[in-house]
């Protein structure tokens, strides 16, 4: 039993199935692109919508040579997606076990310390008078991104003056809570030499003359270890449209529980590996769903033929 939404689709006589499953997943952009609906995840399409849709129909051999050859590439992604997960979920455990402490290096000694957030890091506070046009946002999955390149428009206003100007390796703390950070996001500044964000952001560095590893920082923030310390200086009931109430003063009397600096490189290290290999599967991925969609593009348009035994081949 299938609701008004959903249409049940019979392959004819002579098209293979696996086949027309790729023939529709391939004409389902030009359809959503002129469908209107009420929601993002529900378009309006009619039955004639679908009927209309052009597409090259191949000799039985070859629309299951093509089904085979997209089922492999599936495969793949398939693949290489549980690949991602694992070293995703091996580096999160890894950062939870090295960043607390609970798993340590035996060769490197030295107590772990209770410190406040102001005894390693300092507030940035400058204002935009350069006149940087680079205007950051930050994204929990990429960082400290270019509001242009991440929303493909600028969203900011027009004087920048009142903004707060970042450099390099400096962190910005958005209060904002969304998913996977309860307590808002702390994202250093590294795929730029400068920007700038709202002053409504929260931005520090490392102070001048303390010894501290800046990945170690960047991982420990990352892990929401300092979730519960702001939890605690959240006041009640001031989230109000995402918008958590964290004093500034508050915020930089949190206490870190950190190691001497010949740990927090070595962490940083062993972490930065997992990163690294994490980072790896995800470019494979990228790669592999991109060769997909055009392979897909070539082979249902014909612009890009099968090869078939030649019992099977017709001229």
């Amino acid at each position: 039993m299938l609701n008004q939404h959903i249409f049940k689709v019979h392959a004819n006589a002579g098209i293979d199935s696996a086949w027309l499953y790729w023939a529709l997943r391939h004409v389902t952009d030009r359809i959503e692109a002129n469908a209107h609906g009420f929601k993002a995840t529900l378009v309006h399409v009619k039955k004639s919508d679908i009927d209309r849709q052009s597409v090259i129909v191949p000799d039985q051999g070859t629309q299951t040579r093509i089904a085979e050859v997209m089922q492999t590439w599936d495969e793949a992604i398939t693949a290489t997606e549980k690949l991602l997960a694992n070293s995703c979920k091996q580096k999160q455990e890894l950062m939870r076990a090295l960043l607390t402490g609970k798993k340590r290096f035996t060769r490197l000694q030295g107590s772990w310390q209770h410190l406040d957030f102001d005894d390693v890091f300092e507030r940035v506070t400058r204002k935009n008078f350069p006149g940087n046009s680079n205007v950051l946002t930050i994204s929990g999955q990429l960082g400290l991104v270019s509001q242009s390149e991440y929303f493909n428009k600028s969203v900011a206003s027009e004087n920048l003056s009142g903004y707060t100007l970042l450099e390099r390796y400096n962190f910005a703390y958005n209060k904002s809570y969304s998913a996977g950070y309860p307590q808002g996001a702390i994202k250093p500044l590294v795929a730029h030499d400068a920007g700038v964000v709202s002053s409504l952001y929260v931005c520090f560095r490392i102070k001048a003359g303390v010894e501290a590893d800046f990945d170690f920082f960047r991982h420990y923030f990352e892990a929401g270890l300092l979730n519960e310390e702001i939890s605690g200086i959240a006041q009640e009931g001031a989230r109000n449209h995402g918008l958590l109430n964290v004093s500034v003063t508050d915020f930089f009397k949190l206490r870190l529980h950190i190691p001497p600096v010949p740990v927090q490189r070595k962490i940083a290290e062993a972490i930065n590996v997992a990163e690294a290999e994490e980072r790896l599967f995800e470019n494979q991925l990228e790669r592999l769903q991109t060769e997909k969609r055009a392979l897909m593009q070539q082979l249902l348009t014909g612009k890009r033929r099968v090869r078939l035994p030649a019992s099977e081949a017709t001229p």
